[in-house]
């Protein structure tokens, strides 16, 4: 049986990994995958708020998938 742990991510931890993830992929991509406005991935990328914190793992869990599919295309 597969546990994962899941680790709190802190609001800064969260906006900050969003911020690299728009640097590389765009905010487009990122509001698409995560069902979000284009807005709300601009201010989590900023620090202005971030997603509920049950949320933040599994939303840097997808960015990560993002972003090793981008580097392996």
């Amino acid at each position: 049986m597969d546990e994962t742990k899941e680790v709190a991510v802190t609001e800064e931890e969260f906006c900050d990994a969003v911020r690299q993830a728009v640097e590389k992929l765009g905010l487009k991509p990122i509001a698409r995958t995560f069902g979000v406005s284009l807005p709300t991935v601009r201010r989590w990328a900023n620090g202005e708020n971030a997603a509920a914190p049950a949320l933040r793992g599994p939303v840097l869990n997808e960015l990560k998938k993002l972003l090793q599919e981008k580097a392996g295309k």
